[in-house]
């Protein structure tokens, strides 16, 4: 079999096509990340992309049920503004890579997250990540609900002297 040139260049273009749809359908698949309840869970992002100076950042998170803004950075004369929301300050932290973690996780925290990085130029850069977390939350009933739980002549039971 002869190659000629334009059959040699249409397979290099299907060979080269190949590897950027795989290589872009690798880059598109969020990360995920398992955690228990009460751990603490690691949400690592990476823009090898922006080349200019970063202006914002911002995680959300997204559930079926409830979308909400996590923590806020806001770049203001070489140093960085962070408005932290729903309560997020007490149990998380933002790292120099725009990585986040956050510790104490409940079962309510299973969801998407979604970091956009925003560079001087306006462009907008977004990395998800998947979270799911298992385990068991315990729910302490109040004591009487206890107490009711007990037969009537328990209820009333004084301790005998021996």
């Amino acid at each position: 079999m002869s190659w000629t040139r334009g059959s040699l260049m249409a397979v290099l273009s299907s060979c080269w096509l190949q590897a950027l749809l795989q290589t872009a359908a690798a880059a598109a698949m969020p990360r995920v990340v398992k955690g228990r309840v009460n751990s603490s869970i690691f949400l690592e992002v990476s823009f090898p992309n922006i080349t200019d100076q970063v202006d914002t950042v911002e995680w959300k998170y997204a559930s079926p049920k409830t979308r909400r803004c996590i923590v806020q950075l806001i770049s203001e004369e070489e140093k960085w503004n962070i408005h932290w929301f729903s309560g997020y300050s007490q149990r998380a932290r933002i790292y120099p890579n725009h990585s986040l973690s956050i510790q104490n996780v409940a079962l309510n925290d299973s969801g998407t997250y979604s970091c956009t990085v925003t560079d001087w130029n306006g462009d907008e850069f977004t990395e998800d990540v998947i979270v799911t977390v298992i385990g068991v939350s315990c729910v302490q009933a109040p004591k009487e609900t206890y107490r009711s739980l007990l037969p009537s002549s328990l209820k009333e039971a004084q301790p005998t002297k021996p």
